[in-house]
């Protein structure tokens, strides 16, 4: 795959992001792929920690979510795991992304796409949500 010139516009959902913005423009709107996946922060500030992923009340049983770049580049995987407790009324954090890649380093600002799959109440999902990095 060959990198995308500098001044390429990028094409996420229903917005156009032109190549000539600068760094904190290049974040994705806040819009859920899946009907059960979210994440927040959404869009997150490198410094803040991390993204958490939620799922709704149902019990989880496992998966894996993985996190790619805008070039479609594969940064970091996540194991999905149940927390114990819910969070914010039905939904509970299934996973954490530290904002690093698989060698540990913080990600560059810019747009991601989570994929994976959610297994819950013996269903597997196939789930997706889009990430901001600013």
């Amino acid at each position: 795959m060959m990198p995308l010139p500098i001044h390429t516009s990028i094409s996420v959902g229903d917005r156009v992001i032109p190549g000539d913005v600068d760094d904190e423009a290049l974040v994705a709107p806040v819009r859920a792929l899946s009907n059960q996946l979210t994440a927040g922060p959404n869009p997150v500030g490198r410094s803040s920690g991390g993204v958490s992923f939620f799922w709704p009340g149902s019990a989880v049983d496992g998966g894996g979510l993985r996190i790619y770049d805008m070039l479609g580049n594969a940064v970091n995987t996540i194991r999905v795991s149940e927390n114990e407790s819910l969070i914010s009324g039905s939904r509970r954090v299934i996973g954490t992304w530290d904002l690093t890649d698989g060698n540990g380093r913080t990600v560059s600002v810019g747009t991601y796409l989570v994929r994976g799959a959610v297994v819950s109440g013996g269903k597997r999902e196939v789930v997706s949500v889009v990430v901001g990095v600013w």
